[in-house]
């Protein structure tokens, strides 16, 4: 192999070397972009933890903490993500925003579909 086919070579891997980064960096951008654009969605999926307990004394104990949902709901999707497009993370998922984007709203239609049945 002449110099010059190996400076090609090394060119041409190069090249390649930075289109991977580029593709992982979009990929992580593209699901970023989807949890900040969905987190007050995310948000009306909070809710109140009642917790009551009764002491040796007879006085009850109780406590209302909001459950911040968020993260888990962030967490599940990007789960369901990655398994749709078969990839261990976020920055292997092959997928373009608008459709990642879909998935993620039939997702909340679902859960706002249930949340409304239960109250």
């Amino acid at each position: 192999m002449s110099e010059i086919e190996l400076k090609e070579l090394k060119e041409q891997i190069k090249q390649e070397i930075i289109a991977e980064m580029n593709t992982k960096k979009e990929n992580e951008n593209n699901w970023k972009r989807i949890k900040q654009e969905y987190e007050e969605e995310f948000k009306k999926f909070n809710y109140i933890d009642h917790w009551e307990a009764t002491i040796e004394d007879g006085r009850v104990i109780s406590r209302d903490k909001e459950v911040n949902a968020i993260y888990p709901l962030q967490t599940a999707i990007g789960t369901l993500l990655r398994i749709v497009y078969k990839a261990d993370t976020v920055s292997k998922m092959d997928a373009k925003y608008e459709d990642m984007k879909n998935i993620v709203e039939q997702i909340l239609n679902i859960l706002k579909a249930n949340k409304k049945e239960r109250g």
